[in-house]
């Protein structure tokens, strides 16, 4: 299969077969790395995920950089009464200078992957992201990276943080460790908003066990494992059959 020719998506909507191994989407792989060991020994700073696609007829790929601990701090306000309405959603992205500079740093140990041997060998040629602001800047300057990274830069899919988890009187969090609104007794908010501060990577894993926790507590809370040996006959509940289904 000649790879500069073929849109995936396409093929796979007009054919239904493929001759060769494709791997998920366009992903082909994940990295992490730490631009502050000295500091922070034990967790990545950053993640850069490889991705692949045809563009132009040639074969393409891109690097993108994902600063996993930013310090800049995003809120959202209620905008109406009407709980049907979307909320005020205030970002703040690159509020705090320091994000700025770590990104620079994550962008800078991108370059060196693209300079390394192993590439060169390919013949690898770096392309100009399209940012015409930017364009009277020098490439590969500081300057010219941070005006990059204000005009290409956006979010990476995976809010998190807008309602945490914690203690009432801490004055900071919106559910209790049972997730539960601080307030209402039925209400439970099961998703990435409640954590805070976040894992580092991307957060599916993390919320799968958040919901598996919490079916647990719901059904604590309704005594459910209780009221369903309740409902079994005593006899079928001692026979052996019962007890290897259980």
């Amino acid at each position: 299969m000649n790879l500069r020719f073929i849109s995936f998506p396409l093929h796979l909507a007009t054919n239904r077969t493929l001759t060769s191994a494709v791997s998920p989407k366009k992903l082909e792989a994940i990295a992490f790395l730490n631009t502050a060991p000295q500091t922070n020994p034990t967790e990545p700073s950053h993640e850069i995920l490889f991705q692949y696609e045809p563009k132009d007829m040639r074969e393409y790929f891109s690097l993108g950089l994902i600063h996993l601990k930013p310090s800049s701090k995003g809120f959202l306000k209620l905008n109406t009464t009407n709980p049907m309405d979307s909320p005020l959603i205030y970002t703040n992205f690159l509020s705090n200078p320091n994000d700025m500079e770590e990104i620079l740093r994550g962008i800078a140990e991108c370059l060196k992957i693209l300079r390394s041997e192993e590439f060169a060998k390919l013949g690898l040629r770096t392309r100009k992201l399209k940012a015409p602001p930017c364009d009277q800047l020098r490439y590969g300057t500081d300057d010219y990276w941070r005006c990059v990274v204000r005009h290409v830069g956006h979010a990476a899919d995976q809010p998190y943080g807008t309602c945490p988890m914690g203690s009432r009187e801490n004055g900071q969090s919106v559910v209790s460790y049972e997730l539960k609104v601080h307030g209402i007794e039925n209400l439970r908010i099961v998703d990435a908003s409640v954590m805070l501060p976040v894992s580092n990577g991307h957060t599916q894993a993390t919320v799968y066990v958040i919901a598996e926790k919490a079916s647990d507590l719901i059904k604590n809370s309704w005594d459910w494992g209780n009221e369903l040996e309740r409902s079994i006959p005593l006899p079928l509940r001692l026979s052996p059959a019962a007890a290897a289904f259980d």
